[in-house]
């Protein structure tokens, strides 16, 4: 029998976070402060098939933020912007999508209307053109360094995994690193919605973003509670499970 559960209990303890520094702005959206200028936006969405929550990142500085993902609507992410102005003193000066989903640029239209940059990566630009989503104001293809106040970002496309398009999003500084829909919770048993996965390249990618940031401390998925680097382990042995490879192999 494989000893698996001792390292799925491993994970869960590291990922435990406490209640505290949460800002409830709606009755489906909240902020989770993770770091000194850095917050967590979560919202709710329910369907028919029952709720889930999505994250995305703000990092705010000097009364300017930077937005990674929006929720799933434009009216939730006009939530957002009018509660960091009206609340906060903080407006919206730059956006990064993580990938072509509604979870990921589902309120972009709004800012944009707004007149906030966007970025996204090059392939998600060209899947929004193929479905007719808004387009960025900038792209990158594979890697984009650049600062916002001072603070270093570092915008990297590892190859496909949840989507062909997905990014991650780095802050070397702060060891934080946004993986997005990329990389999956510790309470995650499956994959999720593989309707535009690339499985067989997503063990790959993910070992591409554990070379390229190993220094990691906290990483944020795209649904569910954040950790540390280990969710980037949990992520490869849910896609060698999904594949039917030796699930050992990564632990």
């Amino acid at each position: 029998m494989r000893k698996i559960v001792p390292f799925i209990l491993l994970i869960i303890c590291a990922t435990m976070i406490s209640a505290e520094n949460k800002i409830k702005i709606s009755e489906t959206i909240q902020l989770i402060e993770i770091h000194p200028e850095f917050y967590i936006h979560e919202s709710y969405t329910a369907t028919e098939y029952g709720g889930f929550t999505s994250n995305g990142l703000l990092l705010i500085s000097n009364g300017k933020a930077l937005m990674i993902d929006t929720p799933m609507t434009e009216a939730e992410t006009k939530t957002i912007v009018e509660f960091l102005k009206d609340s906060m003193n903080v407006k919206l000066e730059q956006f990064i999508g993580g990938h072509f989903h509604d979870d990921c640029i589902g309120g972009m239209a709004f800012l944009k209307a707004q007149g906030v940059p966007t970025l996204l990566g090059i392939r998600t630009e060209e899947l929004c053109k193929t479905h007719g989503l808004p387009l960025p104001d900038k792209t990158f293809d594979q890697e984009l360094l650049f600062t916002f106040e001072a603070i270093s970002v570092s915008c990297f496309y590892p190859g496909g995994g949840h989507t062909f398009d997905n990014i991650v999003v780095y802050f070397p500084e702060q060891q934080i690193l946004f993986g997005g829909c990329l990389v999956k919770s510790a309470d995650s048993r499956g994959l999720g919605n593989l309707a535009d996965a690339v499985p067989t390249s997503w063990d790959a990618s993910i070992e591409k973003v554990m070379n390229r940031f190993p220094d990691a401390k906290i990483v944020i998925p795209g649904h569910g509670s954040h950790g540390n680097i280990e969710l980037l382990n949990h992520t490869r042995w849910l896609v060698n499970q999904h594949l039917g490879k030796n699930i050992n192999s990564v632990h």
